[in-house]
């Protein structure tokens, strides 16, 4: 028996009512090749200061904005093309949108109102990013690693696993600790601030 999700809890501890954006949502679950509905959606986040939905659909190339018009990209290898977009994250200093295009083996960042900015990285497949006010943080997941960035591109750190399969997601928790999800060994890793 499925469990509901308890929106109206999120509701009220986040300030943000998410009902009324997910309920797009429902109408654009129908899988459909070469549409705006989305096919094979792999990650979404939201953008903490508006509240908008950002999915990224890796076999359509776009990522989709709900509760907003906009629907980003489209196949190629260009500035605001997609090859299997994966991980999306907002930077909540300035709202550019960081994209991972994993098959393009980059990061490519955009305005908060859509429009390319720049890109950085030559990444093996970027399957998920994550930022802090130090760092940019991006999981490579054929590398097995996770690179570590400043604000201005430069590489800080490689973070290595420690399991011994390819790592699908990880998380910074407030005290900046990275722990990272490793299902082919059955592992959390966990590395504290020095990423030790």
């Amino acid at each position: 028996m499925a469990t509901a999700i308890a929106i109206e809890t999120e509701t009220v501890k986040t300030g943000i009512d998410y009902t009324s954006k997910i309920q797009p949502l429902v109408s654009a679950s129908k899988r459909g090749r070469g549409s705006d509905k989305p096919i094979y959606p792999n990650c979404v986040t939201v953008d903490k200061m508006t509240g908008n939905l950002y999915i990224a659909d890796y076999l359509n190339d776009f990522v989709k904005v709900f509760d907003s018009t906009a629907r980003i990209g489209k196949q190629g290898k260009g500035e605001l093309e997609f090859n299997y977009p994966y991980g999306i994250a907002v930077n909540e200093s300035n709202d550019d949108i960081y994209i991972c295009d994993y098959f393009n083996n980059r990061v490519q960042i955009l305005s908060k109102d859509f429009q390319f900015k720049s890109l950085f990285g030559s990444f093996t497949h970027p399957g998920d990013v994550k930022l802090s006010n130090e760092y940019i943080y991006v999981l490579d997941e054929s590398n097995p690693c996770i690179h570590i960035f400043n604000h201005n591109f430069i590489l800080q750190k490689n973070v290595i696993s420690r399991g011994q399969g390819n790592p699908y997601s990880f998380f910074i928790d407030n005290f900046n600790n990275i722990l990272i999800a490793d299902n082919s060994s059955n592992s959390i890793c966990i590395f504290n601030p020095e990423f030790q």
